[in-house]
């Protein structure tokens, strides 16, 4: 006879209903403040690089955030009706005495797919300092156009975020004489709070290279300004005397070469401090580079069971035919935050008619979505639009599945910082007639080593 009330498990899985609608909440609350729009600067390395950085990590943090929300939710029904079943028991086994009332299922998120972050960092704000004529054809770098007030705002709401889903606590406490499945729910609840643990460290992560990105760019942003007053300053000093009447005109020579030298020698410190810029935000970079490994690890080895599919899988689909592919089109538009009713606009571009999915003329943004197993057939068309974007001074963003191989003419646009690749779950990938299947995992329960395994063929995880 076990002394487990089913009240347990109705305690628990509303404090498993409440941290996924919370989830939620504070996911649209942060992407609500996150005003990242053309913030990055197209400065290469720095801009195009922190560009990358930063629109990959924040899609793994909102990605493994709204996985961890759902599979809270997903497990908060199904702890609910776990004590439903252990309450129906007892009244049934009981039928002359005071019946255990049913409380009604709680609530839950509403997401049925991950949310991701609806503003895009691509593009600088084009603020070339009053007095950078002066070194016009001396530098070989461009100028630092990030908006480092937005870079530092974003810092803020991801470090606020992660200080409110910093060591999230669920009470399952002890009792005597447990029944198998309460601690199976026990350490399910256990393996949800480390993917949360995760969620909080990566935001954490990117609060910082955030804040590291904004305050060095800064620096570098105020410091070349200042090299600039100073040349134009002495530039004036020195073509006043040389306005001087008593001045020869073989001193005029002398003082016209060094005032070449002069703004000469303030483009190459420009450059200098611009190149120098380049690698103080790939450290910063470094600080998220872990974000995507991480939250698949977590998605894999913590969430699936209570997702009831493998998120985030790398493996190719296979067996759709052309209805399929539109129609995963589509939901990979919608996932990406797209709406896929939306009229697009067609360009010409390299003697071909080219249409993608949004042309952002407010942050001048092109955007293309690619819910596909690798872009061997779209190859073209992503060049075509990448050169049309680059010819009318816009960005060009191409938002892939975690599965899709990109060719290397794709790749070398990406290399190039011509093109900005996200990787988001753009599909389920499941199999057709297949659908998510959660289930509470017996401890030690661990995933397929890879796809060959038999659990691990289908998309769907074996209890």
């Amino acid at each position: 006879m076990t002394t487990v009330h089913p009240e347990w498990y109705w305690d628990v899985a509303r404090q498993l209903g409440a941290l996924s609608t919370k989830l939620e909440q504070k996911f649209r609350e942060l992407d609500g403040n996150l005003d990242v729009s053309r913030s990055a600067g197209v400065h290469s390395t720095a801009g195009t690089g922190w560009a990358a950085a930063y629109s990959q990590s924040a899609a793994d943090v909102f990605e493994l955030g709204s996985l961890s929300a759902i599979a809270a939710g997903n497990f908060a029904k199904m702890v609910h009706a776990a004590g439903v079943n252990h309450a129906e028991a007892e009244n049934k086994n009981a039928p002359g005495k005071s019946q255990i009332p049913i409380p009604p299922a709680p609530q839950v998120t509403s997401l049925q797919y991950s949310l991701h972050p609806t503003r895009l960092c691509n593009g600088g704000v084009g603020d070339l300092p009053d007095r950078w004529y002066l070194i016009e054809g001396r530098h070989q770098k461009a100028w630092a156009d990030c908006d480092t007030g937005k870079i530092e705002h974003a810092s803020q709401m991801f470090g606020k975020f992660s200080t409110e889903f910093k060591d999230v606590q669920l009470k399952c406490p002890n009792n005597p004489d447990e029944p198998e499945d309460v601690p199976m729910i026990r350490a399910a609840a256990g393996s949800l709070l480390t993917a949360l643990d995760d969620v909080s460290a990566f935001s954490d992560y990117l609060s910082k290279a955030c804040h590291e990105v904004a305050d060095k760019s800064n620096i570098e942003r105020e410091t070349i300004k200042t090299i600039l007053s100073y040349c134009e300053l002495a530039i004036d000093a020195w073509k006043v005397t040389r306005s001087a009447p008593i001045v020869k005109w073989f001193v005029k020579k002398l003082i016209d070469d060094y005032i070449e030298e002069l703004q000469n020698r303030a483009g190459r410190d420009v450059d200098t401090l611009l190149k120098e810029l380049d690698g103080l935000v790939d450290g910063a970079i470094q600080q998220t580079g872990g974000s995507m490994a991480g939250a698949t690890g977590d998605v894999q080895l913590f969430l699936a069971p209570l997702l009831g599919r493998y998120a985030r899988q790398g493996y190719p689909t296979s067996g759709r035919n052309l209805f399929d592919n539109r129609r995963a089109g589509r939901d990979g538009e919608l996932r990406a935050g797209l709406d896929p009713t939306t009229p697009k606009r067609a360009v010409y571009i390299n003697g071909r008619r080219r249409i993608p999915d949004r042309i952002d003329d407010v942050n001048r943004q092109v955007t293309e979505v690619k819910n596909t197993n690798d872009t061997q057939r779209s190859a073209q068309q992503i060049h075509d639009e990448a050169d049309w974007a680059a010819q009318n001074g816009y960005t060009m963003t191409l938002i892939v599945d975690h599965r899709t191989q990109l060719m290397p003419d794709t790749q070398q646009l990406v290399n190039e910082g011509k093109v900005t690749v996200i990787r988001e779950e753009l599909d389920d990938n499941l199999g057709k007639g297949q659908s998510p299947a959660p289930f509470i995992p017996k401890r030690g329960w661990g995933p397929p080593t890879s796809n060959t395994d038999p659990r691990g063929s289908t998309g769907v995880p074996v209890p």
